[in-house]
C-alpha cells in the first residue's frame, strides 16, 4: 500500500491549517529581516540568513499548502476501522518530531563549544540516522557533504565568521 492510499493519522483541514500558520510565520519572519537589512557595504547583513531560511519556510510551506489543496478529499474514515495503525503512526510522527527537536536544541546548546562544523555533523548524522533511519553510508555522506558546503557558502562565498568552538581553540591554540 502506498502513503497516497492510507488515511493520514490528522485530518486535512488541521494539515491546511497548521501549513497556512507556517506560511504565515515564514512571511511575517521575511518581513522582520528585511528591517534588520540584508547588505551592509561588502558584507552580510543581520538579516541575510534568517530571511534566506523564512523565505524557504514560506515557499515550501506554500507549496505543500498547494499540492494538498489539488489532491483529491479522501473518502470519510468508518470509526475503529484502523485505530491501532492511526495510533502508531501518531506514535511515529510525534517520535520523529521529538528527535528533530532534540538535535536542534543539541545543536543551540553545543554551537559555541564544539563549533560550526562538529556540531553540523552531529546534529545532520543524527537527525538522518536516528529520526529517518538512513544508513550510515548515507548518513555519513549527506552529514559532511552539508557541513563543506556550508562552509564553502557561508565562509568562502559570503565572508561570514561561524564559530569554530571553544574546545578547539583550546587545543590548537
Amino acid at each position: 500500500m502506498e502513503d497516497g492510499e492510507r488515511a493520514a493519522p490528522v485530518g486535512r483541514k488541521w494539515h491546511v491549517l497548521g501549513l497556512a500558520l507556517l506560511a504565515a510565520a515564514g512571511a511575517y519572519a521575511v518581513v522582520e529581516s528585511l528591517r534588520l537589512g540584508l547588505w551592509r557595504q561588502s558584507s552580510p547583513g543581520e538579516g541575510l540568513y534568517p530571511f534566506l531560511m523564512a523565505g524557504a519556510v514560506t515557499a515550501f510551506s506554500l507549496a505543500a499548502l498547494a499540492a494538498l489543496m489539488m489532491r483529491p478529499q479522501e473518502a470519510p474514515k468508518v470509526p475503529g476501522a484502523d485505530d491501532a495503525a492511526d495510533e502508531a503512526d501518531v506514535r511515529g510522527i510525534v517520535w520523529r518530531v521529538s528527535m528533530y527537536l532534540a538535535g536542534l536544541i543539541f545543536y543551540a546548546a553545543a554551537l559555541e563549544a564544539l563549533g560550526f562544523v562538529a556540531s553540523t555533523v552531529i546534529v545532520v548524522a543524527f537527525i538522518l540516522r536516528i529520526a529517518e533511519g538512513y544508513s550510515w553510508r548515507t548518513t555519513l555522506a549527506v552529514a559532511a557533504g552539508t557541513a563543506v558546503g556550508c562552509q564553502i557558502l557561508f565562509v568562502r562565498w559570503l565572508g561570514a565568521l561561524l564559530p569554530a568552538g571553544t574546545l578547539w581553540d583550546r587545543f590548537f591554540n
